[in-house]
């Protein structure tokens, strides 16, 4: 582990989620009967949701002991950045919800928008209740909290990207297949292609902010819709249309900082 440290936490996070999906399709019925039918709801299902988080604690524990651990904390505190990028992500994000069902219903592949503005007076708790219950947003303590850096350190920001992003998707793959949860109504090849240009998304954000953890846990839980904007159905391919454009123009536009071969954080938090 301390001498492959990315492979460690790679290995790690897999062998936790994907071996608690091993068991969901070994024992279905007993895996349910711990919190009933609704998956989101199993105790199995937040512990893999955890697993990138939980690697990266281990991976540090080992190599860096207490000392590690106190230096990552550090980075987790790290949310003093321009309020600029904050608005982009509290409210450009949302907007791209509200977007990519607004074209799909123009388009006719949506029924109706999701979001009911008669009920606007609880969007802002519900929304907030998600970022504590919804365990996607944890997994951004892994991803581009620890795998990002160290990707970093040996390849370009967007080929770390790239790299980072299909490793994120594949992680995924046990969900598609896992009845009640959002990935099981998607199909895989666009989930993997949005996966890539979501990482190239946050790279960007992330080393446009000195390595921020917070801003790309904000960032996850608004790509999962807290505020419930956008029809998953009929506006997930609009979305990811909108997502791979986004994608391009960063890619083009983008400075050596953004995504070019500059070091943003510690490799390993010493």
């Amino acid at each position: 582990m301390k001498r492959y440290p990315l492979l460690s936490f790679f290995l790690l996070t897999f062998g936790i989620t994907w071996g608690l999906g091993g068991l969901y399709f070994l024992f279905p019925s007993q895996i349910r009967a711990i919190s009933g039918a609704n998956a989101q709801r199993n105790p199995l299902f937040f512990l893999a949701a955890y697993a990138p988080m939980i690697s990266a604690l281990i991976v540090i524990g080992v190599t860096r002991g207490v000392p590690g651990f106190i230096a990552y904390l550090r980075r987790l505190l790290h949310w003093k950045v321009n309020i600029f990028w904050y608005l982009l992500v509290l409210v450009g994000i949302p907007v791209l919800h509200l977007g990519s069902v607004l074209i799909s219903y123009i388009l006719g592949t949506s029924e109706a928008l999701t979001f009911s503005l008669s009920s606007w007076y609880m969007a802002l708790p519900v929304a907030l209740s998600r970022l504590f219950l919804d365990p996607g947003a944890t997994e951004e303590l892994g991803w581009r909290g620890f795998a990002l850096p160290l990707l970093q350190s040996k390849f370009s920001a967007l080929w770390s990207s790239i790299i980072l992003g299909s490793i994120w998707a594949v992680w995924h793959l046990p969900a598609f297949y896992i009845s009640g949860l959002n990935q099981s109504t998607l199909t895989f090849p666009i989930f993997f292609i949005v996966s890539i240009c979501l990482a190239i998304l946050m790279t960007t954000l992330y080393n446009r902010t000195g390595g921020s953890i917070p801003l790309m846990i904000l960032f996850h839980w608004q790509i999962n819709d807290p505020l419930r904007l956008s029809n998953l159905q009929g506006a997930y391919m609009v979305m990811a249309v909108l997502l791979v454009v986004l994608a391009v123009i960063v890619i083009v536009v983008s400075d050596p900082q953004s995504l070019g071969k500059s070091k943003v954080t510690e490799i390993i938090p010493t």
